[in-house]
């Protein structure tokens, strides 16, 4: 119960032209390296991948607001994370939050 049955096979499909065989690949006579394809796009490999302007969600009336215990970080990489939040931090990339309390973040 609950199975799914083949209704048509491949030949069939083919027959019926729902589907197109295509038995040919060609290889691209100068691909391009790792370097080149970055230069090419550098719009999308630079900057920080923020978009511009302010994101608004919109969320439903009745939802209930959750808070969660931080997560337990080990010692040994508690100064490598430090460093790593306050980079983030000096980027813009996040925003520390104070008080999770606060009606502004739900």
């Amino acid at each position: 119960e609950g199975a799914n049955q083949i209704l048509l096979g491949g030949q069939a499909c083919v027959y019926l032209k729902l589907v197109k065989r295509i038995n040919n690949a060609t290889k691209c006579e100068n691909p391009l390296d790792k370097e080149q394809f970055i230069n090419q796009n550098v719009d999308i490999f630079s900057g920080s991948g923020k978009f511009p302007g302010a994101c608004h969600i919109t969320i439903s009336q009745n939802f209930e607001a959750v808070s969660h215990p931080p997560s337990k970080v080990p010692f040994a990489i508690c100064p490598a994370l430090k460093n790593e939040l306050d980079r983030l931090i000096k980027r813009e990339d996040i925003v520390k939050v104070n008080e999770i309390d606060s009606p502004e973040l739900y």
